[in-house]
């Protein structure tokens, strides 16, 4: 069942008890009518998930924070124990309510100031025998949550994002977050009457991986992987680490010889792909990726920048370049067995906790060798790719702090790609593309990059300067400049079969109507919630 931000029927008031004294008790008890519980598993309440609430009808109340979990498996406790653990800018260091659910959903809990930040922790209780209570063990929530205040039954655009939002849950989404100026506006979960309700926990990105490639890209840039030469380091010849691609190798037909590490992020590299290859993680986990990459087919029309390839396996290659190039000491080994070369060790500790983000980083999926898989293989939370997403939106600085070069950073969405300008350095760019771009070279072409129907952009709803990030599943990290606002949209991967109708032209339309529309006069037709 999803847990959502929404009201619980049934759920009676909160009674302000001191069970905050349940808390941290383990073997004894810290009032008269507490007994030592060593809780099995089974006893303990799952998947607490916190987040603030975003539909208070009165302008002038205070801040809630709605808790939700799963009731334990293998008990019938007769309350829960929700505690409030300050983090930053609280009144009070913590907050202790008593709350009666018969089942698993929402507690609305209310009394907060805005821009205060919890830890909120969930414990089960039980009656005990010979009286008194027992509890379970304390189950913290998967992150801190920032109380916010907004009334968005009197805001327009909190309406719109909501119609968003219902067009998004229809066709298999299940996290909508809008961030503006740095700051959540909006987030809805999917709910219960979804087909695949959202519970927490990461989600795959698929091809949303690539958005990373620039921040990759950057990092090496800055850190001198590949040298300090005169003039831009991208732009040097893979072959200096890729030996397979030098002259007289065997696996250096036509024009491999000439690619360089831009081409290979930026898809122009003339790379055709490799029969082998397939996306899918089973499958991945029983391929040697970074070899295909170096033995594959290439273009025979020179030269290798005018012709666009959606080839997965670009971004292997450059990966490999980087492992080829990279002292194994550049990052910790964040994962046994991977040294600190490995490309996720590498932007993880360089970049994702810089800011923030909590990834599973031994979730991303690896190929028979160990190889991390750079243009599909991550799994996260909706929140911390909107983190991601901002620091992208403010080049490269996050949180007051500079974590990546905002030059290069920009150079990612803004350098010529006369192969196709609606592609720059792993992002899909909404700038005209005429005259780029050949559609009968490239049958793989995904429908989510090339040019509308009728028009020389991708999106006609959007303005030029928006970017994005698409994924199988129709994930979406969609970036607005010029509004200061990122939108994500996470979905299951095996949400694609709600999404046949899915059009970003129609979400964007319903999400965002106050952007500039890049082609006004183009109609999409009828976008149905």
């Amino acid at each position: 069942m999803a847990l959502v931000a929404a009201t619980l029927s049934g759920c009676g008031p909160a009674e302000m008890t001191n069970d905050s004294a349940a808390f941290g008790r383990v073997s004894a008890p810290a009032v008269a009518d507490q007994k030592p519980l060593a809780a099995p598993a089974e006893l303990n309440p799952t998947t607490v998930i916190a987040t603030p609430a975003y539909n208070i009808a009165d302008a002038n109340d205070v801040g809630r924070i709605d808790v939700g979990w799963v009731k334990p498996s293998g008990g019938n406790p007769d309350r829960y124990v929700l505690l409030a653990t300050c983090k930053t800018g609280c009144s009070t260091a913590t907050r202790t309510t008593t709350v009666a659910l018969p089942s698993t959903g929402v507690f609305q809990w209310g009394g907060f100031e805005a821009t205060e930040r919890y830890e909120i922790t969930v414990q089960a209780r039980y009656p005990s025998s010979g009286g008194g209570f027992t509890y379970s063990d304390p189950v913290i929530a998967q992150a801190p949550v920032t109380v916010e205040k907004r009334a968005v039954s009197t805001d327009p655009e909190q309406s719109d994002f909501r119609t968003a939002a219902e067009y998004s849950e229809a066709r298999g989404g299940e996290v909508l977050i809008v961030v503006r100026n740095g700051r959540t506006i909006f987030r809805a979960d999917a709910g219960a009457n979804d087909p695949n309700p959202y519970e927490g926990g990461p989600i795959q990105l698929a091809s949303g991986t690539k958005s990373f490639s620039c921040a990759f890209a950057t990092a090496a840039r800055m850190d001198q992987v590949f040298g300090n030469p005169t003039g831009d380091a991208f732009n040097q010849l893979a072959r200096l680490w890729i030996t397979e691609w030098r002259p007289g190798s065997p696996f250096e037909p036509e024009h491999k010889a000439e690619i360089r590490l831009r081409d290979l992020l930026m898809l122009r590299a003339g790379l055709t792909g490799a029969d082998a290859y397939d996306a899918r993680p089973t499958v991945v986990a029983t391929l040697d990726t970074y070899k295909l990459a170096r033995e594959e087919d290439v273009s025979a029309n020179p030269p290798n920048d005018a012709y666009f390839l959606y080839d997965p396996l670009s971004f292997q290659a450059f990966a490999n370049a980087f492992q080829i190039a990279a002292p194994n000491n550049i990052a910790p080994a964040l994962i046994p067995g991977r040294p600190g070369d490995d490309p996720v060790n590498y932007i993880n500790e360089r970049v994702f906790k810089r800011i923030g983000m909590n990834v599973p980083v031994d979730q991303w999926t690896r190929d028979v060798i160990g190889s991390p898989q750079m243009a599909g293989g991550a799994v996260m939370l909706p929140e911390d790719w909107a983190k991601f997403g901002v620091m992208t939106i403010q080049n490269g600085a996050y949180g007051g702090k500079r974590i990546l070069d905002g030059a290069l950073m920009t150079d990612c969405v803004t350098a010529p790609n006369n192969a196709y300008s609606g592609y720059g350095v792993g992002w899909w760019l909404n700038r005209d593309s005429t005259g780029t771009y050949n559609p009968l070279q490239d049958p793989g072409m995904p429908t989510d990059g090339a040019p509308y129907p009728g028009t020389n952009n991708i999106n006609p709803r959007a303005p030029r300067s928006m970017y994005f990030a698409a994924g199988t599943g129709k994930e979406r990290l969609y970036v607005f400049p010029e509004e200061n606002t990122i939108i994500v949209r996470m979905a299951s991967v095996d949400g694609l079969l709600l999404a046949d109708d899915w059009s970003d032209a129609c979400f964007i339309q319903l999400a965002f109507p106050s952007a500039p529309d890049s082609n006004p006069g183009t109609s999409i037709g009828l976008c149905r919630v």
